[in-house]
């Protein structure tokens, strides 16, 4: 889950809302 902010900042959004 280390490249999750740099890969797709997006779908880190999405998995919080």
């Amino acid at each position: 889950m280390k490249q999750g902010k740099q890969g797709q900042p997006l779908l880190t959004l999405v998995l919080v809302q």
